[in-house]
């Protein structure tokens, strides 16, 4: 899944569903295309519950990785925010 979007402001937020292709572990990456942007990544599980959250990025303009654990065809949801009331164009691989 490879996304390219933007959060406008603080109160944005970008939600992705994304199926696993094998059980196992994919990786989360968010490229910074800003100088302004500090990304925030929240993972969610196929019920929806919270399973955890990227590491913290403590400048603008820096990316975020992150790998969680998958079932094959499950469905998983990742959240994409900003900190620090941060704004600004990222795009989104995972594989």
């Amino acid at each position: 899944l490879f996304r390219s979007a933007g959060i406008m402001d603080a109160n944005d937020t970008d939600c992705y569903s994304f199926s696993g292709p094998r059980t196992g572990t994919v990786s989360i990456t968010i490229t910074n295309r800003s100088a302004t942007l500090i990304p925030a990544l929240s993972t969610f599980d196929p019920d929806m519950r919270p399973s955890g959250s990227g590491p913290d990025v403590p400048a603008p303009g820096l990316n975020l990785k992150h790998t969680m654990q998958v079932r094959e065809n499950q469905t998983y949801y990742i959240q994409v925010r900003s900190l620090a009331n941060t704004a600004g164009d990222y795009s989104l691989l995972i594989e």
